[in-house]
């Protein structure tokens, strides 16, 4: 009874173990980072920002700051990441911020977007790493623990392509240049049908938006609007509804508190120059070393285009 006893917990103390290195693998992969957030970036927030920005991951891919000297600079976007945990992020880290600092806050055709109630829902989950519970919509223990503690307990086939991931080094040095024909066709077509074709204006999103741009005021800092390039093809895919939708919403916010509005949406140096882009819409390094210099050149922090 004895042997079978320490036998039992050896085998547990075995599972732990390895379930244990399961989930540390997972969260710390590049997978996990992308599809649900890269959670390392938000540790040790540094006091006295002097610039950050909010956004999706058009912003994290698209917004470099390594051009910058004599700036405390973070990025705060994430993918699919919405105005509403824009905000909760910049409360969240608000005793970071520099008064008299800089606010981007990036804006795209879909930004005024409906999101539905699922999607809302498994946004506010990937936060759980990151933010406080005050900041978490519908908190609850159980999330904290398959979300924060254990994330692995999640991962379905997910763990798998995480694993996989980690091994193709290549994956990120492929650039939109490199697509064939069907390939651009199929991105395409998946974009118009994940975004595009189920677009539905919602006021909220406006609404905001102009949350976040009251934030930065009420701390005298200095909020700036932009668009960050995406390619030609992908902005071709957008209908004159969506498109006139957008730039009412940002006329909307420039009369209503005279913000500044920077729109490299149709940059004719980037859009059309798909060595720029990793996809239809994310920039490439070498993109986002162009349209960051662009950017921090015209609002007065980088000598110099």
């Amino acid at each position: 009874m004895k042997r079978f006893i320490v036998k039992i917990i050896v085998i547990s103390l075995a599972v732990l173990i390895i379930f244990s290195v399961m989930n540390l693998v997972y969260i710390n992969s590049d997978f996990f980072k992308t599809s649900m957030i890269d959670w390392t970036k938000f540790k040790d927030i540094p006091m006295g920002l002097d610039i950050v920005n909010t956004g999706s991951s058009h912003a994290t891919k698209g917004i470099n700051y390594s051009l910058l000297d004599g700036y405390n600079c973070r990025n705060l976007a994430a993918g699919g990441q919405t105005f509403e945990y824009d905000l909760k992020l910049l409360e969240q880290f608000s005793s970071n911020l520099e008064k008299g600092g800089l606010v981007i806050i990036p804006v795209s055709y879909l930004s005024f977007s409906k999101i539905d109630e699922g999607r809302d829902k498994k946004q506010s989950l990937r936060y759980y790493r990151i933010l406080d519970r005050e900041y978490i919509n519908d908190f609850s223990i159980s999330n904290y623990i398959l979300y924060k503690v254990f994330p692995v307990l999640t991962s379905d086939k997910e763990l798998v392509s995480a694993v996989k991931r980690e091994f193709n080094a290549d994956a990120d040095s492929f650039k939109m240049s490199d697509y064939t024909e069907k390939e651009l066709a199929d991105a395409l077509l998946k974009n118009k049908a994940a975004y595009f074709d189920i677009y539905e204006y919602d006021d909220r999103q406006l609404n905001r938006l102009c949350s976040l741009v009251e934030f930065a005021l009420a701390r005298d800092m200095r909020p700036i609007l932009v668009t960050i390039p995406v390619s030609d093809v992908y902005t071709g895919i957008c209908n004159d509804n969506i498109i006139s939708d957008f730039y009412a919403g940002i006329d909307f916010v420039r009369d209503k508190y005279g913000v500044e509005y920077y729109d490299y949406g149709t940059d004719p140096d980037i859009v059309s120059n798909y060595e720029l882009f990793k996809n239809t819409s994310h920039l490439s390094e070498d993109g986002s070393l162009l349209f960051s210099k662009k950017l921090f050149s015209d609002i007065g922090i980088y000598p110099g285009k």
